[in-house]
């Protein structure tokens, strides 16, 4: 279980990776909804991008994996908000890692 730096709330116990349709790859750890959605954490803009636009596709074992989310230091640092409306991104987020879960047990 890991525990979140900044709050001290254990929530969550491993990392996730989402695949998508323009053949890019995430990893990430599987807190990174906490941290969306408890300390207003903006990850960049291609993941943003990423989420909210394309489809998820099976995981290729050729694709080079990016990592968001692994947070470290001050949390100021990750919270410079850009455009985006954050209780839609929080749910298509979810809603993919809910679905690439599904995938992954497939």
């Amino acid at each position: 279980m890991r525990t979140c730096e900044y709050c001290g709330s254990k929530v969550s116990s491993g990392d996730i990776i989402l695949a998508f349709e323009d053949n890019s790859v995430w990893q990430m750890p599987e807190m990174i909804l906490h941290y969306v959605a408890c300390h207003q954490y903006f990850p960049n803009k291609d993941f943003v991008n990423c989420v909210m636009h394309l489809k998820l596709t099976p995981v290729s074992n050729k694709a080079e994996v990016r990592k968001v989310g692994y947070l470290e230091g001050p949390l100021r640092q990750y919270t410079l908000c850009y455009e985006l409306h954050l209780a839609p991104f929080f749910m298509k987020l979810w809603t993919l890692i809910e679905e690439a879960k599904k995938l992954e047990r497939k």
